[in-house]
């Protein structure tokens, strides 16, 4: 038996931008007013914790606070309104920096967000609970008021951005027994640019609490570049299973394992991929010599994925 220990790294960050709406009496636009164009929040503890849950993006607020954001915040020093009423997009960035995002609009209907607003937030409840808080800030990146009126409808988009490691992790490991040797492995992501790291297109968002080995692929190949995945013949692969999260670790860590009928190559085990998080972060692994795993053999990866603030 043989096993392998990987760390990976993600990192998040978000962005937002403020509308004002007039309607019709039909609910058709008649004219629409940029009133904060986009600003950065800051993603909070408590909103870095909640990332192993799913509904951390289910509400927005608003409110007239003038208090400076901090990591400990769990609510607006004083709001206005809330809101999950919204609509949802995403995609990702087909250069570097290569992250995924998604956009998620809240929309106020008339009136109820009517009056001077400073800071906006989004989070999992009604009030408190924020995932990320930030003071409205002006095109020169300084604090401002905005005013919504009472015949206006308000449309905030929240963007969450996902940032993939663009460089490679190395390591080696020493096995024992049937398998034994020494093993030099490279950790990379997969499918960069081309959809491979996707924050998916619903308000249920529990991207780290997550991790599974692709269903399609162990291969005797090697690895590809950061927009690819690794090339040869795939074989049967394994299953995962992910420890109880650690309040304020910012880590889930998974016990990924290959029975005696999987991952076996004529060839060696040469690399594989596997899936990171409720959307589809792939990342690839890769070993040098390739490992002589055969139905005599169990082999374990334990995979440590962390994530903090860009």
């Amino acid at each position: 038996m043989g096993q392998v220990k990987v760390n990976v790294n993600s990192k998040v960050a978000g962005f937002y931008k403020l509308e004002a709406v007039k309607l019709d009496k039909n609910g058709t636009e008649t004219s629409r007013r940029l009133v904060a164009d986009w600003f950065p929040n800051l993603v909070t503890n408590g909103g870095l914790n909640r990332m192993v849950s799913a509904d951390y993006l289910y509400y927005c607020q608003v409110g007239s606070g003038s208090a400076t954001p901090a990591f400990t915040d769990t609510a607006l020093t004083s709001r206005i309104a809330n809101n999950s009423s919204a609509s949802v997009t995403n995609g990702y960035l087909s250069v570097s920096p290569y992250y995924a995002w998604k956009r998620i609009v809240y929309r106020f209907n008339e009136g109820v967000a009517a009056g001077n607003l400073s800071e906006v937030g989004v989070g999992w409840a009604t009030t408190g609970s924020l995932f990320s808080r930030a003071l409205i800030l002006d095109g020169l990146g300084d604090p401002t008021t905005v005013t919504i009126l009472a015949d206006e409808t308000l449309d905030v988009t929240y963007e969450l951005r996902l940032y993939p490691k663009l460089t490679d992790d190395t390591g080696t490991v020493v096995f024992t027994g049937n398998i034994g040797g020494t093993y030099n492995w490279v950790i990379r992501p997969a499918q960069l640019g081309v959809g491979g790291w996707d924050l998916g297109n619903t308000m249920n968002s529990n991207y780290f609490y997550f991790m599974q080995p692709s269903t399609s692929f162990a291969g005797d190949g090697d690895i590809g570049p950061i927009t690819g995945v690794p090339t040869g013949t795939a074989v049967p692969t394994g299953s995962a299973v992910i420890d109880a999260y650690v309040d304020n670790s910012l880590e889930v860590k998974s016990t990924i394992t290959y029975s005696l009928t999987q991952g076996n190559h004529a060839s060696g085990l040469k690399s594989l991929y596997f899936y990171v998080g409720a959307g589809s972060a792939i990342l690839q692994l890769s070993f040098t010599p390739a490992i002589p795993k055969t139905s005599n053999d169990i082999l374990t990866f334990k995979i440590k994925h962390s994530w903090g603030r860009v």
